[in-house]
């Protein structure tokens, strides 16, 4: 349901969705994934079964939050980016603004601070 209402699977860690804490229940995903790749054989590592990481996989979930400017997550941003454009007619949310669940302001912030460093390595 929630990727249905945000169109992506990035609920900020701490966020609540219908009275659970989603973002934090998504971290621990990604967290048990990890360390069962890395053959982490723990508690943690042994609740991620075949069958979830298959229930998972089946929804499209995206097991690598971390990876801003890479891949799924950042097309995801910038899709809501251009989202924000239509409804606000401008790209320049403030730094602490959300825009549909997501911390939209920071990664906008990211994107510019990314670019800056990238033509003073020129």
């Amino acid at each position: 349901e929630y990727h249905a209402e945000h169109n992506n699977f990035w609920p900020p860690q701490g966020e609540f969705y219908k009275g659970r804490n989603l973002g934090n229940w998504v971290y621990t995903q990604r967290q048990n994934y990890k360390l069962r790749q890395k053959g982490e054989l723990g508690a943690s590592s042994l609740k991620m079964t075949d069958q979830r990481i298959t229930l998972l996989n089946e929804i499209g979930f995206v097991w690598d939050g971390k990876r801003l400017g890479e891949g799924s997550q950042w097309e995801g941003m910038y899709q809501l980016l251009k989202d924000y454009q239509v409804e606000h007619d401008h790209v320049c949310p403030s730094q602490k603004e959300n825009y549909n669940g997501q911390h939209l302001g920071n990664w906008v912030r990211a994107q510019r601070r990314n670019y800056r460093l990238r033509k003073e390595g020129e």
